[in-house]
C-alpha cells in the first residue's frame, strides 16, 4: 500500500528523520534542540526541511472474518413449531406444552435423567419461560442429550426465528 505524507530530512545527507501522513503540530528534531510548531511542508530551517514524501506500507494481513452475531432469542412458540417440524416433539406434545405448560416425552426424557432438584428447576423453567436463549443451560443440557452438533442447533434457531 502507498502512502502520501511528508519526511523531516536532514540537508546536509539527504536522510529521512521521520515521516508522517500528517505534519505534527509539534516537531522535535532528533539530535539537536530545534522544535517547529506549526510548521508546513514549506518549512526549513538550520539545515532540517519538511518535504512531501511517499512511502509503501505492506498492506495489512488479512483479517479473520468476523464472527457472527449471537443469535436471537426465540419466542416459546418459534421454539414449539420448530421442534414440532424437526419432530423432535410430536404436534399433540407442541399443542399441549403451548396451552398447559406440558413437558414433552423427548424432553421429559432428558429431565429424568437429571438429579431431583436439577430436574424441578428445568420443569419449572419450560413450563414458564416465554422465550429461548441459545447459550441457556437448559438448551445446552437438550442439546447434549439430543446430540445436536452446534451447527444444527444454530440452524435450529436461525429458522425458528423465521417462524
Amino acid at each position: 500500500m502507498i502512502k502520501n505524507g511528508y519526511a523531516l530530512v536532514r540537508e546536509a545527507d539527504n536522510t529521512e528523520l521521520s515521516w508522517w501522513e500528517v505534519i505534527p503540530a509539534r516537531i522535535d528534531v532528533p539530535g539537536t534542540t530545534l522544535v517547529a510548531f506549526a510548521a508546513t511542508s514549506d518549512w526549513s530551517a538550520e539545515g532540517y526541511l519538511i518535504r512531501p514524501s511517499v512511502r509503501e506500507f505492506a498492506d495489512p494481513p488479512d483479517i479473520d472474518p468476523v464472527l457472527p452475531a449471537p443469535l436471537a432469542p426465540i419466542t416459546r412458540r418459534q421454539l414449539l413449531l420448530e421442534l414440532k417440524a424437526r419432530e423432535l416433539i410430536t404436534p399433540q406434545e407442541a399443542i399441549a406444552a403451548a396451552t398447559a405448560g406440558a413437558v414433552p416425552s423427548s424432553v421429559q426424557a432428558v429431565f429424568d435423567t437429571l438429579p431431583e432438584a436439577d430436574r424441578d428447576e428445568a420443569m419449572i423453567t419450560w413450563a414458564t419461560m416465554s422465550q429461548a436463549e441459545r447459550t441457556h443451560p437448559l438448551v445446552a443440557l437438550l442439546q447434549a442429550v439430543w446430540q445436536y452438533p452446534d451447527e444444527e442447533l444454530d440452524a435450529l434457531f436461525r429458522s425458528a426465528l423465521l417462524r
